[in-house]
């Protein structure tokens, strides 16, 4: 993961340049195995701490032994599936404000820009897990929010990660489509929109 923290104090210093060299030297496979190994972590991260919420709240229950060994064969399969998803997103987001990409280059997009993101999540979880009591409450994540105000999960859904992210998807698309950060940003903003809705309306 040190590489993967090293990209990540490059895009701190220098986001755009980051994605300019990204974008004329792409690293396909390297991102993906970093990337891959820290969305594993996570998820065996959240079902291991999440407690009550997953019901394996140590590695003494079988069940906790089960998921947090299978967490990061789930997380090969989510992260594979988020990367399609989230890339079909961004290219049908770009195209509603003419903007274009290739589907290909949504996807490098996506797998980059997610690994900074990811990186500042982890921050957020371990800030969050030791100021609340050694209990995640997931206010980043939105999916698990309990209240039942719509408003409620749709500001908790935007979150500190979200903002970020939007920041980053909005660095990445700036430089790959030689516009401002201005002008891409309403496409990312509506990329990050569409998942939340079903959550909104079953709020």
């Amino acid at each position: 993961m040190s590489e993967a923290w090293h990209d990540y104090f490059q895009f701190l210093r220098h986001p755009g340049q980051y994605f300019t060299s990204l974008r004329e030297h792409p690293a396909w496979r390297r991102t993906f195995v970093i990337q891959w190994i820290g969305y594993a972590l996570m998820i065996s991260f959240l079902i291991y701490f999440g407690g009550n919420r997953f019901g394996a709240a140590n590695l003494k229950s079988v069940l906790g032994l089960f998921t947090f060994l299978v967490g990061p064969i789930v997380s090969l399969l989510i992260f594979t599936i988020y990367i399609i998803v989230q890339g079909f997103w961004m290219w049908l987001s770009l195209k509603m404000f003419r903007l274009s990409l290739t589907y290909k280059q949504c996807m490098r997009i996506v797998i980059h820009a997610s690994l900074i993101s990811f990186l500042n999540f982890v921050i957020i979880l371990l800030v969050e897990f030791f100021s609340s009591g050694n209990q995640l409450h997931f206010l980043t994540l939105g999916m698990f929010v309990s209240s039942n105000s719509k408003w409620s999960t749709l500001l908790s859904s935007i979150g500190v990660f979200s903002i970020w992210q939007v920041y980053v998807f909005t660095v990445a698309v700036s430089v790959f489509n030689g516009v401002s950060k201005w002008r891409a940003l309403p496409p990312v903003i509506l990329m990050e929109v569409i998942p939340m809705l079903p959550a909104l309306f079953r709020a």
